[in-house]
């Protein structure tokens, strides 16, 4: 069996005095509400052997659970376009600088407590401390992907939140 690697990515890595292969598997394009288990069966099992580690994207997992938040069922408000432009931009990805991203943590926080963030963050900043609002706002907050159509289309329109239970979907 042939072993790939994403491009950049060494096949083999040594942790902890051990030396690991990793091998990616190709997979179709991941839609929302497939059963992650079915992919396993499809994909993986046919190439897994006793001792083999399995990790799946924590996105393929949150999108097969449907934990998804559409556009079209949030109201962008001023308070959202406003506090996003002072939000930073990162190269890991488009964060609360994006109005829908930070529409979710209004959402999901509630005003105040954005307004909140957003004012220690910008404390933060003058004196070169950074992450300070997704520190008060949480991992819901932090973790959402999507919203952005820059790698595949069809995540324009709605925004990925973290996988419901992880520990469960592991054991």
């Amino acid at each position: 069996m042939e072993f790939l690697s994403n491009d950049g990515k060494q096949i083999q890595i040594q942790m902890d005095g051990e030396v690991y292969a990793r091998h990616i598997i190709k997979t179709h394009f991941v839609k929302i509400g497939e059963d992650y288990l079915a992919l396993i069966d499809q994909y993986v099992k046919p190439l897994y052997q006793e001792g083999d580690l399995l990790s799946i994207s924590e996105k393929v997992i949150a999108l097969c659970q449907n934990r998804v938040i559409y556009k079209t069922e949030m109201k962008l408000s001023r308070l959202a376009k406003f506090l996003s432009r002072f939000a930073s931009s990162s190269s890991a990805g488009i964060g609360v600088d994006s109005p829908w991203k930070m529409q979710f943590a209004i959402d999901h926080c509630g005003a105040l407590k954005i307004i909140w963030a957003a004012f220690c963050a910008g404390i933060g900043k003058l004196f070169g401390k950074r992450g300070i609002f997704y520190a008060m706002t949480g991992p819901e907050v932090r973790g959402l992907d999507g919203f952005y159509s820059q790698s595949f289309a069809a995540y324009g329109e709605f925004g990925i939140r973290l996988p419901e239970d992880p520990r469960g979907v592991c054991n």
